[in-house]
């Protein structure tokens, strides 16, 4: 192989000349028309001066030679041409130049009119026209260009020479000037197209390889969000896994302690119960920053006493605090607004894992909380927090880095101490999110401060009074006859224990087709719900009470005919509330519990607070 062919089929190099190749043929319909035409111009014009038999055989040869040439300009232009075969269309296209200006270049010679200035001229004039034609045609590459042009030009120059005096000899000159100048003109106009194909060429290759970035931008933001629905869906399930025994075992805790033991006995249950407890704080800690990574959390915003959540905080590590000969300190200045209106939850979180930090990194001495506050833009409060201990510090090239997502201050702290790491990287969102942010101040085995600030709006007092009378009223629940309806035998009976306490009536079913057959036979006030069941799952079952509610007929291969009449004549015209009790804690399934028709949502695990606040709001609207 020649070194000529293996730089043409080098990709890159393979791509210029086949657009160059493209550009040339571009041009051949119009050359082709006019070898025709002026082949017949010429004819025509030297009928009466050169013999019939000369311009006859030099006519048949140049059609022919176009004939050949348009053959091989349809071949190209309607055959895939291959990176092989593409130097042999170049070859053929040369040869083609070559013997088209042979062709055209004899008739200088075998059609000169000796005797006759203006045919001579004429000759001349058609010659030139097609040489400066060929400009066009033929740029694209240099080789066709100069051999075309030397073709057409040089035998008319040489009989000009050969046929002497000073006329012939001076339009020989011009001739063989204009020539040079046409060549001269055609290497810039090469030039040009060259630049221009090559910046094409660049241009096209990068938009293929913009084309291509954004291919694998796609491919990538695609397994990203397959990553991110599998980690959502594994948690998810982990999470309902997990917080279904958990309900069993911190529920049957709760009621265990509150049964006459001896004191080894009770030391045990709060053991498990404390064991249990921070398990949960584990489990919700990944859920919250789930939520927050998704961008799905939300604030509940409600007026609220700031000192009394503080204090609230406050009450909640005392015990472990006294345990460790801690003492708690809190200092709230009085200019501090005694209402506000901002989600007190979110606040209380954030303080209350300081304060565990501050317990659990400090051995001895004190913890002091101390609240003030500062004017904002739009009419906000800032409120001021910071938790102050003398426990071990942190080191200065660390304080930032806690803040970090599954970070904390060394390995073997999570050991010692346990813990995820999400929880000062959770605070630090719940800051921002509340229009704040957290920050610390550390000497590594003196202590810390944590800071941080929260945006809130102000509240009236008005706002807040008779709430704690009005709550109260609301929790009073008149006994209610309920429909419990889990798969799970554990959660069943402490959902039966509570709810029994209470007063309330219960009846079990162990999935929705079985709660389906209980709403056949009895009248309830209330459904609880769960979700992921056997045979018919808390969504289905809810789908097709609400279908017989409007009079909507909804199929379902397990439920006989039988058992949907006696539904739709018991359900038709009626809502019957159902609250989802569900171990399905994840970001957005609140919702898509309220989207499948359900009023109202409880996670597990459950307390008698949560039961008790549910019945009482949607006691009022069903009869008792």
């Amino acid at each position: 192989m020649t070194t000529k062919e293996t730089t043409i089929n080098k990709p890159e190099n393979y791509s210029i000349e086949r657009d160059l190749l493209d550009q040339v043929f571009s041009h051949q319909p119009l050359s082709l028309w006019a070898n025709i035409l002026n082949s017949a111009i010429l004819a025509f014009v030297l009928r009466n001066i050169v013999p019939h038999t000369t311009i006859l055989l030099w006519l048949v040869a140049v059609w022919l030679v176009t004939i050949v040439r348009t053959t091989h300009y349809y071949t190209y232009r309607h055959r895939t041409i291959f990176q092989d075969r593409l130097q042999l269309c170049k070859n053929l296209f040369y040869i083609g130049v070559i013997v088209s200006g042979s062709v055209w270049g004899w008739a200088g010679v075998l059609l000169f009119p000796v005797a006759s200035y203006p045919h001579q001229a004429f000759i001349i004039l058609l010659l030139g026209g097609m040489t400066a034609g060929s400009m066009v045609s033929f740029s694209e590459f240099k080789g066709p260009l100069a051999i075309y042009t030397s073709l057409l030009l040089l035998p008319i120059v040489t009989r000009l020479f050969i046929a002497g005096g000073e006329t012939h000899i001076t339009m020989g000159a011009l001739t063989l000037l204009f020539g040079v100048f046409v060549l001269l003109t055609s290497l810039r106009i090469h030039k040009t197209k060259i630049s221009a194909t090559l910046l094409l060429q660049e241009k096209n290759m990068e938009i293929l390889e913009r084309r291509r970035i954004e291919g694998d931008l796609r491919v990538a933001q695609q397994a990203a969000l397959h990553a991110s629905q599998a980690k959502s869906d594994f948690l998810a399930t982990m999470s309902h896994e997990i917080r279904t025994p958990m309900n069993g075992i911190i529920g049957m805790t709760d009621l265990a302690l509150e049964t006459e033991l001896d004191p080894q006995q009770k030391f045990f249950l709060d053991t498990v119960k404390l064991s249990a407890d921070s398990l949960l704080v584990l489990i919700n800690d990944i859920l919250d920053f789930s939520k927050i990574e998704a961008g799905k959390m939300d604030l509940d915003e409600h007026p609220f006493e700031p000192a009394k959540t503080v204090q609230a905080a406050m009450q909640t590590v005392q015990v472990l605090a006294k345990d460790k000969n801690l003492s708690l300190q809190v200092d709230i200045a009085p200019t501090v607004p005694a209402a506000l209106r901002g989600d007190s939850l979110r606040l209380r979180q954030v303080l209350l894992n300081l304060l565990s930090n501050a317990v659990k990194f400090t051995h001895e001495g004190c913890i002091k909380v101390t609240v003030s506050h500062g004017a904002a833009a739009n009419g906000k409060v800032e409120l001021q927090v910071s938790v102050a201990d003398t426990g071990s510090g942190i080191q200065p090239d660390m304080e930032e880095h806690i803040f970090g997502s599954f970070s904390q201050e060394e390995t073997g702290i999570t050991r010692k101490h346990g813990g995820t790491g999400l929880g000062l990287s959770i605070c630090r969102q719940l800051c921002r999110l509340m229009g704040g942010d957290i920050g610390v101040k550390s000497n590594h085995g003196q202590g810390s401060i944590f800071s941080f600030t929260c945006l809130f709006s102000l509240a009236d007092m008005s706002e807040l009074t008779g709430m704690d009378d009005k709550e109260e009223e609301e929790m009073i629940v008149p006994p209610l006859h309920i429909l419990l309806v889990d798969d799970n035998k554990i959660n069943r009976q402490l959902a039966g224990f509570i709810l029994e306490q209470g007063g309330h009536i219960l009846t079990f079913a162990n999935n929705g087709l079985e709660a389906l057959e209980q709403l056949g036979q009895t009248a309830f006030n209330i459904i609880l719900m769960d979700i992921q069941m056997p045979k018919i799952d808390g969504y289905t079952a809810t789908k097709l009470i609400r279908g017989f509610e409007q009079g909507v007929k909804i199929k379902n291969e397990l439920l006989s005919d039988e058992l949907a009449g006696k539904l739709a004549a018991r359900l038709h015209g009626d809502h019957l509330p159902i609250i989802a009790m569900t171990a399905n804690a994840m970001s957005g399934d609140r919702d898509i519990c309220i989207a499948h028709g359900m009023d109202d949502y409880l996670t597990k695990p459950f307390y008698p607070e949560d039961f008790n606040r549910l019945l009482a709001k949607w006691a009022k609207t069903v009869g008792n």
